[in-house]
């Protein structure tokens, strides 16, 4: 049987496997989150372009990054907890430039971006400067496959 542009797709509520002709599919990675709504596949297709499903296209910027939906820690109040980021650790096939986006009102324009770029697959990463913020949000440029990333995030009680 050729594969090439076929997928098959198990659906969890009944169990069947449904199958798929035509898909531009190159990899697919799992966003896993703490609700339902959070856990997301992650596809990249032939031409580069990046999807989320269920969902829609990423959001690539006119200087190619594809940028992941912003991050925070809530509170069983709901308010957000502050972090500062420390490092980063990615599994990865080829050389992807890391941006991290961290949001703080207290920055000029709202965020501030941190570049790693140089960085080895599967190693820690630390991240210098000031990252104190209540959001984040992670950019991806020049990468063929992305597995996994992982950030050490220092949590303060109070803002």
């Amino acid at each position: 049987m050729d594969l090439l542009n076929k997928g098959l797709v198990l659906s969890l509520n009944n169990m069947t496997w449904s199958r798929y002709d035509g898909l531009d599919i190159r990899d697919v990675a799992q966003l896993t989150g703490s609700t339902r709504e959070e856990n997301l596949s992650l596809i990249l297709d032939h031409t580069g372009n990046l999807f989320l499903f269920p969902g829609s296209n990423i959001n690539v910027s006119s200087d190619g990054i594809a940028w992941t939906k912003k991050y925070s820690i809530p509170t069983k109040q709901n308010d957000l907890k502050m972090f500062k980021m420390r490092r980063i650790k990615a599994r990865f096939t080829g050389d992807p430039e890391i941006t991290v986006r961290v949001f703080n009102e207290k920055f000029t324009g709202g965020y501030v971006d941190y570049v790693v770029s140089g960085i080895s697959n599967d190693t820690w990463r630390g991240l210098i400067g000031s990252l104190k913020g209540y959001w984040f949000q992670v950019g991806i440029k020049n990468a063929i496959s992305i597995t996994d990333i992982e950030f050490e995030l220092i949590i303060y009680g109070e803002a």
